[in-house]
């Protein structure tokens, strides 16, 4: 049987290669562990554990912060 899509680990790196978090579902982790943050809008933008723009997933694994990115209202809290 295999893994549902969100039991699997998606590593993300930086522009130069260096692995710098992961993602398990809709949730985003530093690379100790520690919660970081999460997708609540399902489309790569990450918001941080208070709400605020951390970074954009671009294909395939890339985690940057984009200096202009879209903003949206408060994501709400995913606990």
């Amino acid at each position: 049987m295999g893994a549902r899509a969100t039991d699997r680990i998606q590593y993300l790196y930086n522009s130069s290669g260096r692995w710098i978090a992961f993602r398990r579902g809709k949730y985003v982790f530093d690379t100790e562990g520690k919660w970081v943050g999460w997708l609540p809008w399902g489309d790569g933008q990450i918001v941080d554990v208070e709400g605020r723009y951390l970074g954009t997933i671009y294909p395939e694994d890339r985690l940057y912060r984009a200096l202009a990115h879209r903003k949206r209202g408060y994501p709400g809290y995913p606990g």
